[in-house]
């Protein structure tokens, strides 16, 4: 009897494993449940949103945390993608920007390169978030995508992020400078600390010496007033100035900052340097990078006046996502960058995405006098001028047939000679006929320098058939050329 139980039992379990329509609901068809995690597949009949992330997929309203030891005043990015998993409609970002960053700590994510406003199904498009902590702890935001998505109308991620603050070395006073005219030396590494909001400056009684070993570090928000004196660097000197917060250099005809050892020097405001010193910055060291800057040159002063003999391979230099504002109503005509016959080893330099602008006079932008086989990458800048008759001509005066010049997808006004003296190796850049300053720049009468935001300026056929350039001047700044193209943020003129 059991024996005969356990037959009919097997029977009716493999009548059933056979059958399984007749007994089971049928395998679904379609995505049901469009925010199943493990669904895999594609719907059909109307878009269907799927966000993913470094880190994995992304379900609305997820809170995902990210970098718990970013240090203060660093960059740390991520990168998420917008997938259509549809199979054949549209999915259509509709949110202006089309992805919204707001919360407590909005201001020290950003995104450098909106996704597209449309994305085919089964297609992907991604964007970067950077972090930028400004002081330490847990900070929030939260990303917003508006779509066309039935369900899901709002994708909605949550954010969260700690920074750490570790300075390096000791906290300076606000009087340590208060040498009664005499030598400041910076003999232990130290820096200035930040300032969340724009404090009085910092006044410079002395000639500030940092010795060979050492580290000088000043943080945002700090504003230093140089008087007559100057910065001289045998060690390492950083400047860790924020979108909104800058460190600012000024005076009464103060000597500028010359760098003998190392530098990283970002988010300043170096103005009012003496011309009689000839630089804002002069260079007699290696490894100096300068991004994010604006520098204001008057009389015969240079921007940055590099003089060494270089570190030999690598990128030693790089500048980038500066302003250079060239008055110099003394009649000078002096270089922003100047790269002098003194060096004497074969260097590498990088210069892009940089805004020069010439107020006054026909100056030169980039001098090179140096004659090595040093290679020059300069790439994504704008060299314009700010009235009618007021040009850099030539942009580039290159003075040696053996540096290795790489001048490619910059922009320029019509009326400049693009080069004088040897012919960079490449000269693939874009001549704007009919330049117009008030059409290029945002604002030129309030000296606002960020290009103006259109669909239809430079267009394929107005950018010469530069394909990298076309669009250059589309919302959001993404791939323009000039100092606030690739994620820059330098400070506005009338700042």
């Amino acid at each position: 009897m059991r024996k005969t139980l356990f037959i009919i039992l097997i029977f009716i379990t493999g009548l059933i494993l056979s059958c399984g329509d007749l007994f089971l609901d049928p395998e679904p068809i379609g995505r049901i449940n469009p925010d199943d995690p493990e669904f895999t597949g594609t719907i059909t009949g109307r878009p269907e949103i799927k966000i993913t992330g470094d880190f994995g997929e992304i379900n609305n309203n997820d809170t995902i945390t990210l970098f718990e030891d970013t240090e203060a005043y660093d960059t740390r990015f991520f990168v998420i993608h917008i997938q259509n998993i549809s199979s054949d409609t549209v999915l259509s970002l509709t949110g202006d920007p089309r992805v919204v960053i707001s919360g407590k700590d909005a201001e020290m994510f950003s995104i450098d390169q909106q996704p597209a406003t449309s994305i085919a199904a089964g297609d992907v498009s991604g964007f970067t978030v950077y972090f930028t902590p400004e002081s330490e702890g847990v900070k929030t935001a939260v990303l917003t995508i508006a779509c066309n998505d039935d369900d899901e109308s709002s994708f909605v991620i949550n954010i969260s992020a700690t920074a750490v603050f570790n300075p390096l070395g000791t906290a300076l006073a606000d009087d340590f400078a208060d040498a009664g005219g005499g030598l400041v030396e910076i003999i232990t590494d130290s820096y200035l600390a930040p300032r969340e909001t724009t404090a009085a400056a910092i006044l410079i009684d002395g000639a500030v010496s940092v010795k060979a070993g050492v580290t000088l570090t000043i943080y945002s928000g700090v504003t230093l007033d140089m008087g007559n004196y100057s910065i001289i660097v045998d060690g390492s000197f950083y400047v860790e100035g924020s979108d909104d917060n800058r460190v600012k250099f000024s005076g009464s005809n103060w000597g500028g900052i010359t760098i003998n050892g190392n530098a990283d020097i970002n988010g300043a405001v170096i103005q009012d340097y003496n011309s009689e010193a000839g630089f804002g910055i002069r260079v007699s060291g290696s490894d100096v990078t300068v991004t994010n800057c604006r520098f204001v040159q008057q009389g015969t002063s240079n921007g940055i006046q590099i003089v060494t003999s270089g570190p030999g391979a690598g990128f030693g230099f790089c500048f980038q996502n500066n302003i250079f504002i060239d008055i110099n109503d003394g009649g000078g005509n002096q270089p922003c960058i100047e790269f002098q016959s003194s060096i004497s080893n074969d260097i590498r330099v990088c210069i892009w995405n940089n805004t020069f602008v010439g107020k006054s006079n026909n100056g030169t932008a980039i001098d090179i006098s140096e004659s090595n086989n040093s290679v020059y990458d300069i790439y994504y800048n704008i060299f314009a001028n700010a009235t009618s008759s007021n040009t850099y001509n030539p942009v580039i005066q290159i003075d040696s047939l053996t540096p290795k010049v790489y001048a490619e997808l910059n922009v320029y006004d019509d009326d400049a000679l693009f080069w004088a003296g040897y012919a960079p190796v490449k000269n693939y850049n874009l001549q704007l006929a009919g330049w117009d300053s008030n059409t290029v720049f945002n604002d030129l009468s309030s000296d606002d320098y960020r290009m103006k935001q259109t669909t239809t300026y430079p267009d394929l056929l107005q950018a010469n058939y530069i394909e990298e350039l076309e669009g250059c001047l589309t919302n959001g700044h993404a791939n323009e050329a000039g100092a606030y193209g690739n994620g820059g943020y330098p400070p506005d003129y009338n700042e």
